[in-house]
């Protein structure tokens, strides 16, 4: 008979005497835990356990200082822009909205006057464009931003804010509802390619790509405008 056999009975009992002895008090105490914090068993008791081990490991390890102050170079500045839209929001409801009027014609010269029909070549407008203002005049070519028509179609404008000739001008209040400002599509094409080139110095990071905006190119064939008779018979003087 070997000594592992001799001794394998005796050290299994003993083993088996001692694990008896440590897991019954454990056991006991876990459960007194368990049953003071409400759980209704062993599986959720523990998972409450890891969970809130995980969550200081996490508060320990991941939200240093400097950890929240690389937070803070993205997270700030959304704050302040959710902020900045919320006052806008709120300034903009408090503005009472002025109703639309006619527009306004004041006279260059109170000894000539107004003198109608106007030669086309001898008018120009101010008109707004996808939230940007042209001023232009007739044959004149206008390069914007691309807008969903054929090349050959005709496009008429009508938010016109201004027209001024050599005898008058007409301010729209907001926009000259006796206006119009007719264009023909030229070109659908793209701008000249524009380098944007990027780089982190010690990160070892660097882009270098090309940008073409595409972009539709007018031409401004004529300015009509056509005010009515209370709107002339009640013109200023400069």
């Amino acid at each position: 008979m070997c000594i592992r056999d001799r001794f394998t009975p005796y050290t299994s009992i003993g083993y088996i005497k001692i694990t008896k002895m440590l897991l019954v008090p454990i056991m006991g105490r876990f459960c007194r835990m368990a049953a003071q914090s409400g759980v209704r068993n062993f599986s959720e008791y523990f998972s409450n356990i890891d969970k809130a081990a995980l969550i200081a490991h996490n508060k320990h390890y991941y939200e240093p200082l400097v950890y929240t102050r690389m937070q803070r170079k993205w997270r700030l500045p959304l704050e302040r822009k959710r902020r900045y839209k919320e006052l806008k929001k709120q300034r903009l409801a408090t503005i009472e909205k002025r109703p639309a009027e006619e527009e306004k014609i004041v006279a260059h010269d109170a000894e000539r006057g107004i003198e109608f029909p106007v030669a086309p070549e001898n008018i120009f407008a101010v008109f707004e464009l996808a939230g940007t203002q042209y001023k232009v005049t007739m044959d004149d070519k206008l390069i914007c931003n691309r807008l969903p028509f054929e090349v050959g179609e005709k496009v008429e404008f009508d938010k016109v804010l201004l027209v001024g000739t050599k005898d008058y001008t007409s301010v729209g209040r907001p926009y000259v509802n006796s206006a119009r400002v007719i264009a023909s599509i030229e070109e659908q094409a793209r701008s000249k390619k524009l380098i944007v080139y990027k780089k982190e110095r010690r990160k070892s990071y660097q882009r270098n790509y090309g940008h073409r905006q595409p972009i539709t190119v007018l031409h401004i064939d004529q300015i009509v405008h056509t005010p009515t008779e209370q709107a002339l018979s009640d013109y200023n003087f400069v």
